[in-house]
Parts: C-alpha cells; structure tokens; sequence
C-alpha cells in the first residue's frame, strides 16, 4: 500500500498559509493515489479554531482528491491525530497553590511531584526567569478542556464517517483514563487496521511531556482483536511523539510506551514532533518494529533542527518490505525527493499462519506488467515482461517455466538502452530465468520477452490434456488460467492477456453486462499441512483493480501485491473444442496396452502395424519395394494415445530400443503439439519459427536429429486424433524416403501459405487409411478387444467412404500391388 505521511502541519512562516505552502509540493504528487494518509499531529501552531477551518479546507480540497477510494468515504482513509501544539494552553485547567500558607513538607511534596513525576502527578511547577517558583495543581475536572478545539475539529471533519468498525477520538471524556485518547481506520476487507493515539494526553502549559495512555493501547488493541480474531490483520500506529529529543527535555515516549505498542500488534509506527525524516527498525525477541518519522510542512527555518528542509513523505508499505521516500523543499523551491534520504527496511510482518515462509527477495519495483499474447494457431504464447523502477538488490526471477513445458527465452533483456545476460537454472520441476550478475543499482526500465508453447488451453476441452492442471486445485471445469506467482515487492502488478486472432472469441462471456467476458481474480498462497497445496486469499482478490475486458483480451490489476502469493486471472473459454469420444479413448488405451505388451499377440500386432506403415510410405512416396526405407539413423514411430496416462506412447514403427521409453504428454514436443491440434507440426534445423519453441530438446546421449514430421492419426479425414505418426532424421544419413519427408518437414515448419502441399497432404492420407485397414484386418484375426475391433471397422469405413466420394489415392495392403 502507498501511504502520503505529513506532519506538523503549523505555519510559522510569516504571512503564509497552509495552501501556499501546498503549492510547492503539489507537482511532486501529480498523478499519484495514495491508499492511506497519514498526519502526524501539530496540526495547527496555537489550536486556534480558525487554524481547525483552514486546516479542514486545505484537505477536503488539496489531500482528499489524492486518496484512493469512494468520495463518500474517502475521510476513513485519512488518519489525523493530535500534537503538543494542539493542546491548547488558553484553557483553564490549573489551581494555583498558594506557597505562602503551606505547610513546608506539603510544598516540599508538590515540588517533587511536579518536577520528577508530572507524567502521573496532579501537580505542576514553575520557574520563572528571576528564580521564583509557582506550583500548581491540575483541575481533573477541566483538564481535558485543553482538546476542545481539536475534538470539534475531528468532529466536524470526520462527520459521521468514523462509524463501526472505526471509532473516532474522544478527547473530551472528563474521566481521563485513556478511554478517549485513541482512533480506529479498520478495514477488514483489506486486513488492515490504522490506530490513532494521543501521545500527548498529558502535556499542558507547565509540563511539555509525552506519554500514551497504556489504556488506549489496550484498548485499541481489544477493538480490533474483535474485528481480527486470528490476528491476521496488518496494525499500523499514529502518535506524534518520537523516542528522541533534546537533553533533559520530557518531549519523548518512554520505552515502556513502545514496548506495549508493539505487543499490542502493531507492526509499523508513524510519527511526527522531531520536524526531521527517520525510519529505523527495532527487532524484539519476537517482533520487528519499524518506526518512521517525517519532517514539518509548516514550519519555518527557525524551527527546524540542523537546517532541515521542510519536509513530507511516501511510504510503499508491504508485508515484508518499507520504502520511505522523503520529498524536501529548501527555501521557496519546490519539493523533490532526495535519493540520500530514501530508506529500505526489510523485516518480517508475515502474520497469517499457516504460510510459505520463504523470505522474499529484497529488490523492489514500482510496475511490473506480463503480457500474453496467444497464437491460436499453434498454441505458442509470447510473455513480455517489463519492469519500471526496479531497485535490484539481490538477483530475481523474471520467469518460471515448468520443466513440462517448452519455452524458447531471449538470451538478454533490455536494460535501460542496453543488453544484459539472462542466466538459467532449473529448481525443482522449474527452469529459473534470471538476473544473476547484474549491477545491485536502480534500473529505471526493463523489457523481456520469452516463448512458452503448451501453457494455455485454447478450449474447454483441453484442460484436463494439459500437464499444469495438477498446480491449480482452485481451477474451475472448462476454465483457464494466467498466473505470476510474487517474489519480490512493487507497487503493483498488472497481467495481460491478448488472443491473438482476428475474429473469433477466447474469453466466453457473462451474463451482464451483454457480451463481457467473466474475469475471476484469484490470489493464493501456499500452505503447509492441508489437503491443498494452495489457499485462495479472498481479501486480495477483492483488492484487484483495473480489469479490463473483450472476447480476446483482458487484463487484471493489484496495487501492492504479496510477496509469495500467486496472482492471477480465471476465466471460461468461449469454444468447447472437440475431444476424442470415451469409446475411442478406451479402445486406444486397450490398443496401446496391446502393441506394449511382451506377448506374441502384442508382437504379432506391432509387426502388422509396421509392415502397413513401410508399405504405405513406398507406395505414397512411389518409392519401390526393394528400396530400403529408413536406416538405423533415422526413425518411424507410431505413438498411440493411453488416456489413463494421458500420454502418447510408441507402439509400432521402426525406432531404437531405447525409444520405447518416450513419452509426451499432449502439446509437448511435435508429437504432442501435432496431437492436440489435430494437424502436422514439424522442425528443421533450417528453419527458425514456432516450432522452435515447441520442439522438446534433445537429450544429452540420444540422436541429435535434423529434422522432425509428425502426422495425427485420425479418426476421420477431418476427426479427432487417437495418435500420431512421427518421422525423423539426421543430416548425414539418409534415404530417399527420408530426403522426401525431410522435404515435408521444411514445408511445415515454414507454415507458408503460398507452398504447394498437396503430395503431403495425399501422403497424410494414405497413412492414416493404411493404418486403419491394417488395424481392421488384425480385427479378423481376433487378437483385438470388441471395443478396438468396433472402432477400427468404423474408422477404415470412414477412410474408404472418403476414398470412393473424393479424389484420394488408393490405399496400399502389404499383400496387394493393387490397393
């Protein structure tokens, strides 16, 4: 969260008003919205109620337009509490006692009291500048008088605003048992809370001390423990007095005062009084406490410690990470921040339990935006990353990438007009891309993109294919998902989706208003001990922003996000998509358990299968019987579709022994992208596209192939895939059967419209219809369950229909030169 902090607002420059002063320090805040301010209190220099009425001007026009929020509202989100210069020292709150007539020992007492123990004594003492001394003895029942003018100002301006779950000042209640000396801003859908406190509950005329009453903490404490009963909410403190001051001046908080602050629950302190910028961190055996101060606005040279400028400040306060951004004005100047005087602190105010306690990173920036754009035509995705503002402290992630899927990333990012290196690593089942050598300095932007294939469902019939599925308990049937999970902090974090498609819808829309896409933020945060390994944190998905969206693009929005929470976006796909039919799903499973079986039915079907396979290669190809097809370097693979693995297995061809053990799951690699798109995918080493992206690398010790083809098996001539024919080849040993396929794998890697395809596509056809008539005539041999027999007797009817009503080659048999 973004938090405006001004303080010790009192003009004592000559002839100057507040909005004056304002107008200096007025450009510095263009543009920026602000989720909290908070002053500090010295509100006015003699709590006159004249000063109350400009002060309530100059916010209702000046700071409430800068305050995120409902206008109606918008006063909750500012914090004002009072100051020593608001305590008004017109009031009549003393006796005066009368030394004179005395008794000796009773003055002696009034003397001790008021000098060493004002803090909790009824009695005051003077000395004036000739030496004489006056004592004096506070009226209990007018004391609280000296907040009359500050109290009708916080009523007034507050109004009825303050309602439950806040609670206003009452400065007035004439017990003086601190019941009065605290304010409450909660907001329990952000799981924050802001208590005011009045540090200056005892200081009048004679006595310039501070101290908070122990009763207000506590019972400010007890006001939101009620509202937060898990203590999940982030407690942040106002007063105006800081833990310094001049020697043998009173004008401090005790020690004791911070330490029933910080077990009361607050994590974070602002405070104004010592008219100078500081932010500290102070670590208790359980706790850490950060306590920020800024300087005056108001206040002239003359008051002002060490030449100060006048003074204000923006904090970005997240869970684990202050920034302070000091802004000064010397002079009549205007007001710009000062890089000496920003402050980090990082320190743990994790407070939810269960949670992922990996530490964040200690960088920060102020944007972060990933955008997707989406091919629908092949599935590939390119994610741009850009970063605006990063403070690197330590290297980061600028992208994670399961090992599941093929990514293709910039060897650079661009930095500030020039190149730097992004280094990998692999974590787990992840591929990190990072920053790993760059100069630990602030970087005012950054760009990089990488390629990702198989990460977005195009249907809503794919979800269940895709190998990320598992990750996403939270995910609804027939949605998908965009997600980045926080690791360091900024100020806010934008995701973009883009189908990149000149027509047709991705997002499928809502009911109201017509036509617009149902975009669903959802946040979660890893935990420990539950059936899930992911919770949804409803707070911060109320807190998404700026969603934007059409039938092909939405975008999301979060001020502030959490370090380790995953954020993103779910929503419905438009298109249902086609999927293979249960009997056929079943009937390739059994068919794959078939063809990798040991058995001789196994090896008898694997044999058939292969001998179709050669045989309508030769014949498509006009290639002649004696002509050796594929030699040892290159391979031939029918991989079938075993939907309880949901993955494709190799179950016939010619391949290597070791080839049995590969496997893709659907999208991945050319086998798998051709079987989920139902088309042909290839790559070349000749030609740079998608395709790159897509290809699963080759591993270290295997063939280091040239090119690779791969063909859906059908159904139909336009039905859903059961499996996938693959081809592939090395560059220096080679057929002509395999100089021919390396022909089509080119045309196909190219994706070139204006490529004449039509002996590829005849080829595509004659095997498919080969491997079906092939499979039907096992069917006669009564090796095949009734399920793979019915489905390959409708499938080559299906192949034979389409040969007797279009122009399609006839279909070879092993046994025939006829077809």
């Amino acid at each position: 969260m973004k938090i405006l902090h001004l303080s010790d607002l009192h003009v004592t420059h000559d002839g100057r008003e507040l909005n004056q002063l304002w107008g200096r320090a007025r450009p510095a805040v263009a543009g920026q919205r602000f989720d909290f301010v908070v002053i500090s209190g010295d509100l006015t220099q003699r709590a006159a109620p004249l000063e109350y009425a400009k002060l309530k001007r100059f916010l209702e026009a000046e700071i409430e337009p800068l305050v995120i929020g409902d206008r109606a509202t918008v006063k909750t989100r500012v914090v004002i509490i009072p100051g020593n210069h608001d305590v008004d020292w017109s009031a009549e709150v003393f006796d005066t006692l009368a030394l004179a007539n005395a008794n000796v020992e009773l003055a002696k007492q009034w003397f001790a009291d008021g000098q060493w123990r004002p803090e909790t004594q009824p009695y005051r003492v003077k000395v004036g500048n000739l030496g004489h001394a006056s004592a004096f003895q506070i009226r209990n029942d007018h004391y609280h008088l000296r907040f009359t003018a500050v109290q009708a100002f916080l009523t007034d301006y507050y109004g009825d605003q303050l309602a439950h779950p806040h609670r206003p000042f009452a400065l007035l209640d004439p017990r003086g048992t601190g019941t009065g000396d605290w304010q409450a801003h909660v907001f329990p859908d952000l799981h924050v809370a802001l208590l005011g406190f009045n540090s200056s509950y005892r200081n009048d005329r004679y006595w310039h001390g501070a101290q908070i009453h122990e009763d207000a903490i506590t019972e400010a404490r007890d006001h939101v423990d009620r509202l937060d009963q898990n203590r999940s909410f982030l407690r942040i403190g106002v007063w105006h007095h800081g833990l310094e001051s001049h020697r043998n001046r009173p004008d401090r908080l005790t020690f004791e005062n911070l330490t029933a602050l910080v077990t009361s629950g607050i994590k974070v302190g602002f405070h104004g009084h010592v008219h100078k910028s500081h932010a500290q961190l102070h670590r208790f055996i359980t706790d850490d406490f950060a306590l920020v101060s800024t300087g005056t606005l108001g206040a002239a040279s003359d008051d002002r410690p060490d030449a100060v400028a006048n003074q204000f400040s923006i904090v970005d306060l997240h869970r684990n990470r202050l920034r302070v951004d000091v802004y000064e004005s010397e002079g009549l100047g205007a007001y710009s921040a000062r890089e000496d005087r920003r402050r980090f602190m990082y320190f743990d105010l994790d407070i939810e339990q269960p949670f992922d306690i990996s530490k964040p990173v200690r960088s920060w920036a102020s944007h972060i935006t990933r955008r997707v754009t989406l091919d629908p035509e092949t599935g590939v995705a390119k994610i741009d990353v850009e970063i605006d503002d990063l403070d690197l402290s330590e290297p980061i992630v600028l992208a994670r990438v399961h090992v599941a899927l093929c990514t293709a990333p910039e060897a650079t990012a661009m930095v500030d007009g020039q190149r730097l290196p992004v280094s990998q690593r692999q974590v787990g089942s992840y591929i990190e891309l990072r920053s790993n050598g760059w100069t630990q300095k602030h970087y005012r932007r950054l760009t990089w993109s990488y390629r990702i294939a198989n990460a977005f469902a195009l249907t809503r019939g794919e979800p269940t294919l895709l190998a990320k599925r598992a990750e996403y308990p939270h995910l609804l049937d027939g949605c998908e998902v965009w997600s980045h999970r926080v690791q360091f902090d900024y100020d806010r974090l934008t995701l973009e989706l883009v189908y990149d498609a000149p027509e047709g819808a991705y997002f499928a829309s809502g009911r109201a208003p017509e036509g617009t896409p149902v975009i669903t933020p959802i946040v979660e945060r890893r935990i420990s001990g539950g059936p899930l390994q992911w919770e949804r944190l409803g707070s911060e998905e109320s807190r998404a922003s700026k969603i934007v969206a059409n039938a092909r693009r939405c975008s999301v929005s979060w001020p502030s996000p959490m370090a380790n929470a995953r954020y993103g976006m779910m929503f419905p796909l438009a298109n249902p998509g086609d999927s293979l039919n249960r009997p056929y799903a079943i009937a390739t499973t059994k068919l794959v358990d078939l063809c990798r079986s040991a058995r001789r039915r196994g090896e008898g079907l694997r044999t058939l299968l292969a001998t179709y396979l050669e045989a309508s290669i030769k014949r498509a190809l006009d290639r002649k019987d004696e002509e050796e097809s594929f030699d040892e370097h290159a391979v031939a693979v029918g991989n079938l579709w075993n939907a309880d693995e949901q993955l494709l297995r190799p179950c016939f061809g010619f391949f290597p022994p070791d080839a049995w053990v590969t496997q893709f799951e659907a999208g991945r690699g050319i086998a798998g992208h051709a079987f989920r798109f139902g088309r042909p995918a290839a790559w070349h080493r000749r030609i740079t596209g998608d395709f790159d992206v897509i290809r699963v690398p080759t591993m270290l010790g295997t063939r280091d192939y040239e090119w690779i083809l791969c063909l859906p098996i059908l159904t139909t001539p336009a039905g859903t895939p059961i499996g996938v024919f693959g081809f592939a080849g090395t560059r220096d040993h080679n057929t002509e059967t395999t100089n021919q396929l390396a022909q089509f794998a080119q045309q196909i890697a190219q994706r070139d419209p204006r490529i004449d395809t039509s002996a590829f596509e005849s080829f595509w056809y004659v095997l498919n219809a080969s491997f079906w008539y092939g499979l039907a005539e096992a069917s006669d041999s009564s090796i095949l369950d009734r399920g793979v027999i019915e489905m390959a007797q409708e499938c080559s009817t299906a192949f034979l229909t389409a040969r007797e009503t279009q122009s399609v080659p006839a279909v070879p048999s092993p046994t025939s030169d006829d077809g």
